[in-house]
């Protein structure tokens, strides 16, 4: 070993050690000698035919004697062979013992009792294993069971360890026997080695009984060390709500819901989470509600969720499932809500009663992105129902469905949901979907398709007798499919449904009736209807009409402006539309038509701003014509000067906020600040509001900088 700052050396030493590696198979030792005999004298044992080649002293390695070893096993019982077997099963050779006990298997009811119970005594643990094997398969244990309580504890460990690692515990007398070394273990070792919790955590369900139970839960009990006893608890309760399913007996439920009201000492309280899932596994759901209101609103919603989960894995849920859930939709956590929904949704929406809670759950929730999922569930549900539908009437050569006469009958009354209604069409979900979206879904399933001026002639003759909503929703997507009204048939089924819903009893479908009315009319004309030719004779329903023919413009006119076209012309007509619009005292008017109208800053745009602006209105009309006089050039600032001079001074401390907010984005640069400070000085002296009096007075000293 030299560097490179050394010279080399004139000469090199090499030392060398011993062998390293797999011996030959003329090793001197008795086992090997043993073996080798059996092996040259038994020409009839089955060995791979590579070896077989090579049957010959010079040539058994470690590798060849491994194979013929465990060769052995298969050929025809012989003393000879079994002794070489113990024999290299007892020795200390690593090629030769697991071979050995492999090969043993054949032998396992010739063994004594007394060479087995000497290895279960032994420190070597696969002789241990193997023994352990070997005892059980005698009269169910006995003798296993008689000599284990006289072993040390170090072998009964091993005893244990073998049970719990290698044997298969199928049959009632193995599951005993394993209980009853347990228990029996239990009692004699000392508490310092009570964190052997291992040997516990392979039982399984139809092993655990009561008694066994009792004796874990009285040994646990024993324990004088608090951190023995925690930890023994929380193993032996994670280890029976895992395995409750297959638990038997009626003991372990009261144990579950025990731990859902308290967990045992030094167990974490998300053990009411497992012990609640595993209630629901049991099919016992109706034991777990009386206790779930008292758990924490995380632990309810992760228990609804894992709920959710199992039943997705199993593709069913337990009969008790849906009343609890039905009741978690009424719970004030979200996640419940969310996760009860999903489940009853899935698995039970064909129940009785289901589909109406679904219905109400969705209609009621009040959390934005727990109602979007509901109503995407819903509709993917009904959607891939209508698919199913589709396919069966395909399937029996009628693609063109027609209308469900009972759903119709009965008025639409009963509202539909689920995919396990596969024989429903189109037109049961139009006339009952719980939401807008399957309606929509129904519509398009409808009327994009040959058959459309036909099918819209059936929701005519059917709409009467559809639910409220329904009426509406099914206007309201009527009004926002402009593709097929040139079509005379289609054309004139149209207005026969239009005309239907503008006399509606129902005031949310007459309104939706009028939109789809006016999607038809030309544009810039008089925005009032021909109520003689549509039979309205009474004053009152037509100003209520004419208040909702303003409405439906200012949505039109606001969305042709938002999607743009090249026509400057129309464009310009378009804004002038919805500045009138935006004057008009109704509210919903007025902000549809300010949402539609683009950025401007021309005389005629900004001045009629100015005026809404001043006239008042509501906080969120005031905020959409500040964001729609934003100012891009000073030239710009000089003409909205007046609208922040206006929210500066408003009475609504909000609008100020929000007017100095916008004055601050728009007028921070230095040319821009001096135009504004007479503003903002104005509003300062007169503003009540301590904090954003302290704003406004910061802002005119960096403005005067």
């Amino acid at each position: 070993d030299f560097g490179l700052t050394h010279a080399v050396p004139s000469q090199v030493v090499l030392k060398t050690g011993p062998h390293i590696g797999p011996q030959r198979f003329e090793v001197k030792s008795e086992p090997r000698s043993k073996l080798r005999k059996v092996v040259d004298e038994n020409e009839s044992i089955p060995v791979p035919r590579a070896l077989a080649a090579i049957r010959r002293p010079a040539a058994y390695n470690d590798s060849a004697l491994k194979a013929f070893t465990q060769a052995l096993g298969k050929a025809p019982p012989s003393p000879e062979i079994q002794a070489a077997l113990i024999a290299a099963a007892t020795s200390n050779e690593e090629a030769l013992v697991g071979p050995a006990l492999v090969a043993l298997k054949t032998y396992a009811d010739q063994l004594p009792n007394d060479l087995l119970t000497q290895w279960l005594n032994g420190k070597n643990s696969a002789l241990s294993q193997t023994a352990v094997r070997f005892l059980m398969r005698r009269d169910d244990g006995a003798i296993l069971r008689t000599y284990f309580d006289r072993l040390p504890m170090d072998s009964q460990k091993q005893v244990l360890r073998a049970l719990t690692d290698g044997v298969p515990i199928t049959d009632l007398p193995s599951a005993r026997l394993r209980k009853d070394l347990v228990v029996s273990a239990l009692k004699r070792w000392p508490e310092k080695d009570s964190s052997e919790t291992y040997y516990l955590l392979n039982f399984k369900g139809e092993d655990i009984d009561d008694a066994f139970n009792q004796d874990i839960e009285k040994f646990i009990a024993g324990f004088k060390e608090p951190n023995h006893r925690q930890l023994w608890n929380n193993t032996w309760a994670r280890r029976v709500c895992t395995e409750a399913d297959s638990i038997q007996g009626g003991w372990v439920d009261d144990r579950l819901v025990a731990w859902l009201k308290a967990p045992p000492e030094g167990v974490s309280h998300d053990l009411s989470v497992d012990a609640g899932k595993a209630l629901v596994k049991r099919n016992k759901a109706d034991k777990l509600a009386p206790a779930f209101a008292s758990m924490t609103p995380h632990d309810r919603s992760l228990l609804m969720n894992l709920i959710y989960l199992d039943c997705v894995a199993k593709k069913s849920a337990p009969d008790s499932l849906a009343p609890f859930a039905l009741e978690a939709l009424k719970d004030s956590e979200p996640g419940v809500r969310r996760f009860a929904f999903l489940t009853l949704n899935d698995f039970a929406s064909n129940q009785p009663g289901v589909s109406t809670a679904l219905r109400d759950a969705l209609a009621a929730e009040t959390v934005a992105d727990v109602k979007q999922d509901m109503d995407r569930k819903l509709t993917a549900s009904a959607t891939a129902a209508m698919n199913a539908a589709s396919a069966n009437a395909s399937a029996s050569a009628n693609p063109n469905a027609t209308v469900n006469n009972s759903a119709i009958a009965s008025g639409g009354t009963e509202p539909v949901t689920g995919t396990g209604n596969v024989d429903m069409q189109p037109f049961d979900f139009a006339f009952s979907g719980p939401t807008q979206s399957i309606v929509a879904k129904a519509m398009d399933g409808l009327l994009f398709n040959t058959k459309r001026a036909d099918n819209l002639a059936q929701l005519g003759e059917g709409l009467a007798k559809a639910n409220a909503a329904n009426r509406a929703w099914i206007l309201l997507e009527l009004g926002r499919i402009e593709r097929f009204r040139s079509e005379p048939n289609f054309s004139i089924a149209y207005e026969n449904v239009v005309a239907q819903g503008l006399i509606d009893p129902d005031a949310a479908t007459r309104a939706a009736a009028v939109r789809a009315k006016v999607a038809t009319l030309p544009l810039f004309v008089s925005s009032s209807l021909d109520y003689a030719e549509l039979g309205i004779a009474d004053a009152a329903r037509q100003q209520e009409l004419n208040l909702e023919v303003q409405r439906a413009w200012a949505e039109r006119y606001a969305d042709m402006n938002r999607r743009g076209g090249s026509d400057h012309t129309i464009r310009k007509t378009t804004q002038q539309k919805l500045l009138e619009l935006a004057s008009s005292p109704d509210e919903p008017t007025a902000t549809a038509a300010l949402n539609g109208l683009e950025v401007a800053y021309d005389a005629d745009t900004v001045p009629k701003l100015i005026q809404i602006f001043q006239t008042g209105g509501s906080r969120a009309k005031k905020a959409r014509i500040l964001a729609v006089t934003g100012v891009n050039n000073d030239e710009a600032l000089d003409m909205v000067l007046p609208i922040y001079s206006a929210g500066l001074g408003d009475a609504d401390l909000e609008v100020r906020k929000a007017t100095f907010e916008h004055l601050q984005h728009w007028c921070s640069s230095s040319t821009r600040r001096p135009k504004a400070f007479l503003a903002v000085k104005t509003a300062a002296a007169a503003e009540t509001d301590p904090a954003l009096k302290k704003q406004l007075e910061d802002w005119m000293k960096f403005a005067a900088r």
